[in-house]
């Protein structure tokens, strides 16, 4: 196999995809390196291990949400549901590209992985789910808005679920729609 150029991040890509496609578990440092174009043993000139290259992953997403998608619900010269389409839009357009979510695919193998893995994908969904409470707090109270929060995200990864098994990504689309439904005035949702 000829040896091509990579770095990290096209190692993380490659990487990523398989864990999404076969599962963390089941995919080798070997086939790594073949979607790379490179043998084993030059990812290690990268990567100590998988486990290595699965938490740069972790901290790569967790790092681009925080500040591309999170961010936006602190931006408070949009009102609230502005901000909540405008996340629902990029997490929507992502999943659908993606036909998957890395930390649902994860998850379904967190007794498999490292600690440190979980902690991030657990941080991943909490900032998620602090992003989500910051919209909600003005249509609900500060429980309910953990609630509807806690809802949403699990709503959405089921339909991630739904759509990998089945191919149908409708209930995904659905899911969004009805999570910003929720933000809307009680008349505007009759509609």
């Amino acid at each position: 196999m000829p040896s091509q150029k990579v770095n990290p991040l096209i190692i993380a890509e490659k990487a990523s995809e398989l864990f999404v496609r076969r599962g963390y578990s089941n995919t080798s440092m070997s086939e790594i390196g073949q979607s790379c174009g490179i043998l084993k043993g030059s990812l290690y000139h990268h990567f100590e291990s998988k486990e290595h290259i699965l938490l740069f992953i972790l901290e790569q997403l967790r790092s681009d949400l925080r500040k591309y998608v999170f961010s936006i619900a602190d931006n408070t010269n949009l009102p609230e549901l502005q901000r909540l389409q405008n996340i629902n839009g990029f997490l929507k357009d992502y999943f659908l590209d993606k036909r998957a979510c890395l930390i649902a695919m994860m998850g379904m193998e967190a007794e498999l992985i490292c600690t440190e893995a979980r902690e991030i994908m657990g941080s991943i969904f909490m900032d998620w789910k602090k992003t989500y409470v910051k919209l909600f707090r003005k249509y609900y109270s500060p429980y309910m808005a953990e609630i509807h929060a806690t809802n949403a995200i699990v709503y959405i990864e089921g339909a991630i679920v739904w759509m990998r098994v089945t191919e149908d990504d409708e209930p995904l689309r659905r899911a969004f729609k009805n999570i910003e439904k929720s933000l809307l005035p009680a008349e505007e949702t009759v509609k």
